[in-house]
């Protein structure tokens, strides 16, 4: 049978170290940690500060103050937030918020050298320098131990016992100073030279007796001592072990110390301790023990993991666990392994790698993947069952093996597919829903459903009615799957790259809040509260009962996580691919994870963490590239003229699980809300516009609570120049003004125009008046005096003459019309009245044809008009008047002339028959153009002619000119058109600079 192995020294502790090459100093005299959570580190080359990732040196920025030497022999912090330093040449220093007080010779320090020091719970601080007692009083440092009775000068320890008792001792002697004495006394116990005090639990004073043995103070007989090989230093740490830094003998654990259970447990390089000359010893607030040696650091914590060490396992185990009690396992060529109740038993003879399968009856499958052979085990021992792979399976692997609803044996061959053994005969396993590819893993879930797990995200299911294939389509998104889940309702499957649950139909992928430690899962158990434990790639993950939960109705959450890793004493990572499954959990609860040649049980309610809470510091903030300095509590003020670019540096201290806080921070005025950034300890920020903001940042590790920044920063940005209300106000009056030239420009522009184009239309009305007047008139005038003069010759009683002599009187009106045309096309700027005057002549004409009364109503002050607007607005006036009177039947008709200075409104409403609604909507009607035209003419003048008729109850005719068009760039009452319509506003602003048109005749 392979031997069993031997335990190893702190095999409950995870070991962590750092050495020269993970930045940490070597020759570590001194550790001390500060109510900030930093552990800090004194060494023979100066101060070091480590937040459990990174080491910082002393003085951090340019602002901190220089200490006055670098080889550092004692550290202490005391519950303010301060640290004290003792230097081997150089005195005393005590740090705080950037500050520093130096003590020397003119403090009362007899010598500068510092070997011890002490700050208790009552805020007082003591030393011991060369070689004797000292305590601070105010200001200055005084010699205790003379002023107490002891002259020695070569005392080797300082201690305080819980009752409040001073210990200390020098070479052959130890004294005590009970609390309210004066005076020390002498312990009348034999000792060499004992170089430090502790007590434990029970009270009992403990001495290191230096290169003899540490023992209890009253052990005269040494019953319960422990040889030692050094001077060492003590530490009794939370559990009441008692730990020794040897000088030169590496670390020492001293459990059950005073008791017959006393075990000693030695560590040294050889187990991986950085160096075996170890020179400090601290037990931290998280119960962590930090040991420094002549190299480096070194981490112990007490780890969730037992470590399996019944025999040496070389490859990855199978892993079973018994329905009854116990788990098998099974490792390369070894036998079969029964663990049950701390012993382990083998049974048969050694196999090849294999999984594991449990029948009904408790008997145990396994596949030796060296002969190729399927083996029963049972439980109550004899020969096992042996049955041959099918020939296909001689010269390839076998990935996972188990029955099907029939009690079927099945095998899953590479390259082959799955297979079944069924009245001893193999054979291949044809369904339309499986899979062209070979199977990697396969499991029994609840009801006897089986599943089978493919590469290529493929999953196939066998509810007693044939095959089901789920694919990509189906939600199906973790690659290869290696193993499932089925109990209690909730069915997972766990692979390669993710993990899904199954809603009866489909796949749903999970997501993690570090979305890389669901890759490789294989091996997903439930505990008995609830939580799922998955053995991923990079550690076990525990993903807690109301996380998964919410992840299953939210399917974009994120899920908070605990992670078990190498960090806390895992070794390896699981398979990937077989033996699975690579986690179970037996009948009492306990969790068992294989990884590569390793076997770990952890025990779900130590294991769940209650969160530690990292302590969030804002370390640093940067402006432009350069660290500002503030004071912490204090608002921060930056003009936006320089601020280009700011950063907030800040950092959650956890010596504990450094490597898993996360952060997420908020700029309120700036971000809507919190940012999550994972690990990343800086916020940046670029071009902040004006205002106020506050800083916040929280901090969390795994499934912890979230922890804020005590003190938000608050931080003003002044407005440059050009962001104050002033200069926008300037700026916009600039702008309007601007806006404002460009508007009368454009104005006058477009004035003129259409001024050029009334002007060109006047001199073509002149033209063409003129030619009617010196052609068709003059020739008319000619035609009537000879046919005057032809009519004069002819008798009186001549009946032609009448006939004549009437067509002379029709020819003179006709003469007499041309000239009042080429009167009215000749007419330029005439009186204010002229269209009104024009409108009334033409209703008394109308009226005195027809039965109508006609009202002309002049509304506003009358303005001079175009003469083309004057003509335009006259010519569809008439129109109106004349259909009104002549075609409407009206017997009443209002003519409305109404003058403003936006515009020019000529209406004509009567009470006629109206108009049918065909005309109306056409426009016109058949043979007449009337309407026709007074659309055209309104259309010149850039207006719209309203028209609106009900038969039997009037028509109205409507047009507006504005006031732009309308009126004449002649002075109106003194003001321009362009001034009209924008008064009062502008009332009086402009110049005037148009003068009247000049008649061509005037050029």
């Amino acid at each position: 049978m392979p031997p069993p192995q031997s335990a190893q020294p702190l095999d409950d502790m995870a070991h962590m170290s750092w050495t020269r090459r993970d930045g940490a100093p070597a020759d570590i005299a001194a550790l001390a940690q500060t109510e900030d959570g930093y552990l800090w580190i004194g060494s023979r080359r100066g101060l070091f500060r480590f937040d459990g990732l990174q080491f910082q040196s002393y003085p951090f920025t340019p602002d901190d103050p220089q200490l006055p030497a670098s080889d550092i022999a004692a550290l202490a912090a005391d519950r303010d937030g301060g640290l004290w330093i003792g230097y081997r040449m150089g005195g005393i220093t005590y740090l705080s918020a950037g500050k520093k007080i130096d003590y020397d010779r003119a403090s009362g320090l007899i010598s500068e050298s510092t070997e011890q020091l002490l700050c208790r719970p009552d805020g007082s601080v003591w030393a011991t320098a060369d070689g004797r007692l000292m305590h601070l009083t105010g200001p200055t440092w005084e010699n205790y131990s003379a002023r107490h009775g002891l002259s020695s000068e070569g005392l080797y320890s300082l201690f305080f016992d819980r009752e409040g008792n001073l210990w200390t001792a020098d070479k052959g002697h130890i004294y005590e100073l009970k609390k309210g004495e004066d005076k020390f006394s002498l312990i009348d116990i034999p000792n060499g030279t004992v170089n430090q005090f502790l007590q434990l639990e029970d009270g009992s004073i403990w001495i290191s007796d230096a290169w003899k043995s540490v023992r209890p103070l009253l052990d005269a007989k040494g019953a319960h001592a422990v040889r030692i090989p050094g001077v060492p230093v003590m530490l009794n740490d939370s559990h009441n072990n008692v730990w020794l830094a040897n000088e030169f003998g590496g670390l020492t654990r001293i459990r059950h110390p005073g008791t017959d259970q006393l075990q000693v447990e030695k560590y040294g390089a050889a187990n991986g301790l950085t160096d075996g000359q170890t020179r400090a010893i601290l037990q931290d607030r998280q119960g962590t023990i930090w040991v420094a040696t002549a190299r480096g650091l070194d981490r112990f914590r007490p780890s969730p993991l037992v470590q399996f060490r019944g025999v040496q396992l070389d490859y990855y185990p199978a892993l079973l666990a018994d329905r009854n009690d116990g788990i098998w396992l099974h490792d390369m060529d070894k036998p079969l392994m029964r663990l049950r109740s701390g012993k382990l038993t083998f049974i048969g003879e050694g196999h090849g790698s294999s999984s594991l399968f449990q029948d009904t009856d408790g008997s145990v499958w396994m596949l030796d993947q060296i002969t190729h052979d399927f083996y029963r085990y049972k439980e109550s021992g004899g020969a096992p069952t042996r049955i041959p792979s099918p020939d296909v399976a001689k010269q390839v692997e076998t990935w996972c093996l188990g029955k099907d609803r029939q009690g079927a044996l099945l095998g899953c061959f590479e390259g082959h597919g799955l297979w079944r053994y069924f009245d001893g005969a193999w054979n291949p396993v044809k369904d339309p829903g499986l899979p062209q590819e070979s199977p990697l893993s396969l499991a029994r879930g609840e009801g006897g459903r089986l599943w089978l797990g493919y590469p290529h995200n493929q999953i196939a299911l066998d509810e007693g009615h044939g095959y089901h294939a789920y694919g990509r389509k189906d939600g199906v998104e973790v690659t290869s799957v290696f193993t499932f889940y089925d109990a209690g309702g909730l069915v997972l499957a766990g692979g390669s790259d993710g993990l899904a649950f199954f809603d009866g139909k489909s796949f749903h992928s999970l997501h993690l809040r570090s979305p890389e430690l669901l890759r490789g899962i294989s091996g997903i158990v439930r505990d008995g509260t609830g939580d799922l434990w998955l053995n991923a790639g990079l550690g076990i993950v525990r993903l807690p009962s109301a996380e998964w939960k919410r992840a299953m109705e939210d399917p974009r959450y994120a899920m908070d996580f605990q992670l078990i890793n190498d960090q806390d004493g895992l070794i390896g990572s699981p398979t990937q691919s077989k033996p699975a499954p690579s986690a179970v959990i037996d009948k009492t609860g306990v969790l068992w994870f294989a990884t590569s040649g390793h076997l770990v049980a952890i025990n779900p309610a130590a294991a769940r963490q209650s969160g530690s809470t990292p302590n969030l510091l804002l370390q640093a903030i940067v402006v432009n590239g350069k660290v500002r300095s503030y004071t912490k509590g204090m608002p921060i003020t930056e003009s936006s003229l320089r601020l280009k670019t700011l950063e907030f540096d800040y950092n959650g201290v956890d010596l504990n699980s450094p490597e898993r806080v996360v952060y997420q921070y908020k700029l309120v005025g700036q971000d809507k809300d919190w940012q999550d950034v994972g690990s990343r300890r800086q916020a940046y920020y670029t071009n902040l516009s004006p205002g106020k903001y506050q800083f916040h940042v929280r901090a969390a590790t795994g499934t912890g609570p979230w922890s804020e920044l005590q003190t938000p920063l608050r931080l003003t940005v002044t407005p440059a120049y050009y962001q104050t209300r002033w200069f926008f106000a300037v700026c916009f009056f600039v702008v309007f003004g601007l806006l404002w030239l460009i508007y009368r420009a454009r104005l006058e522009y477009l004035t003129s125009q259409v001024q050029e184009r009334l002007e060109e239309r006047a001199h073509e009305r002149i033209r063409i008046a003129r030619d009617l007047h010196d052609t068709l008139l003059q020739g008319v005038q000619g035609l009537m005096l000879r046919f005057h003069f032809a009519t004069e010759q002819l008798p009186a009683e001549e009946p032609v003459r009448a006939i004549l002599r009437d067509a002379l009187d029709r020819a003179d009106v006709v003469i007499q019309e041309g000239r009042e045309k080429v009167r009215e096309l000749r007419a330029e700027a005439g009186s204010q009245a002229e269209l009104e005057t024009h409108l009334r002549k033409a209703a008394i004409a109308l009226q005195a044809d027809g039965m109508a009364r006609i009202t002309v109503l002049v509304t506003g002050e009358p303005r001079i008009l175009h003469p083309a607007v004057n003509d335009e607005l006259y010519s569809i006036g008439r129109e109106a008047l004349t259909n009104a009177v002549r075609h409407a039947d009206a017997t009443q008709v209002i003519l409305e002339l109404g003058f403003d200075d936006s515009q020019v409104r000529l209406r004509c409403r009567d009470n006629g028959r109206g108009v049918s609604p065909q005309i109306v909507e056409a426009g016109f009607k058949e043979g007449h153009w009337g309407i026709i035209g007074m659309r055209e003419r309104a259309r010149s003048l850039g207006c719209k002619l309203e028209f609106a008729s009900t038969p039997g109850a009037g028509t109205e005719v409507q047009v507006c000119v504005s006031g732009r068009r309308a009126y004449s760039k002649i002075v109106n009452n003194g003001r321009t058109t362009w001034q009209m319509r924008l008064s009062p506003f502008l009332r009086n602003s402009v110049p005037r600079r148009f003068s009247r048109i000049r008649r061509p005749s005037e050029s």
